[in-house]
């Protein structure tokens, strides 16, 4: 018996975490990139991590929704 969770399992529980921070860096990237006057760096950081929130949160419901609905494929440590 092998109690892993499977890979979609770990997306799941890393999407919250991560999809954030790399939104925030990329908001960093942008900010060195495209120099701008008028936008504050800290408002594209935090418009970068709000986004990658969101993008988490919709990666979270799309997975928990393919596992509920049957259609990811069957572990074969399962069998």
């Amino acid at each position: 018996m092998d109690n892993r969770p499977t890979t979609s399992q770990r997306i799941a529980s890393a999407a919250p975490y991560v999809c954030p921070v790399l939104g925030g860096g990329l908001g960093v990237l942008y900010v060195q990139i495209f120099h701008m006057q008028f936008v504050n760096p800290v408002f594209a950081i935090g418009v970068g991590a709000v986004a990658g929130a969101v993008v988490g949160k919709v990666l979270v419901h799309l997975i928990e929704t393919r596992q509920l609905s049957g259609q990811s494929r069957p572990d074969e440590r399962n069998k």
